[in-house]
């Protein structure tokens, strides 16, 4: 009812003044599409490759087949996206990997080089001992004599 007597209202203003608001209507109208295609162009500056999914309202081939055209080339962009992210990840797994190695590696050998320090360190160790004790067989043999 509301709306049929906002229509009602309308349609009962004088021609001037129905143009009048025809007019700002239509002004209305061409704003809100102006502020529609110029953040659409924002959109698109940001990201390019959505000007290629636009729809061509004025060309011969069918809404659908556009729409269908426009998903085989997003898929294939992202396929080749994927591919190419797949690829960079492999070079940084395949540094990280020998980075890793190469740390263990280094790791071991200073393992080792600590282990055969010890071993050397208780291999003097012994040898003092004996010359210690030999030197102390050699004075009790004095002493005795």
């Amino acid at each position: 009812e509301q709306a049929q007597k906002n229509a009602n209202d309308f349609s009962s203003l004088p021609d001037a003044e129905l143009a009048l608001q025809m007019k700002q209507l239509d002004e209305a109208e061409q704003d809100i599409i102006d502020d529609a295609n110029r953040e659409r162009g924002e959109i698109i500056e940001i990201e390019p490759l959505l000007d290629k999914l636009k729809f061509n309202f004025n060309s011969d081939v069918l809404l659908e087949e556009q729409k269908e055209a426009g998903m085989n080339f997003l898929r294939k962009h992202c396929q080749d996206f994927i591919e190419t992210a797949r690829a960079e990840r492999q070079v940084r797994v395949d540094h990280a990997r020998e980075a890793h190695l190469a740390r263990i590696k280094e790791e071991e050998e200073e393992m080792h080089r600590r282990l055969e320090q010890e071993e050397e360190e208780r291999l003097a160790r012994i040898k003092q001992e004996e010359e210690a004790a030999a030197r102390r067989k050699g004075e009790e043999e004095e002493e005795e004599k």
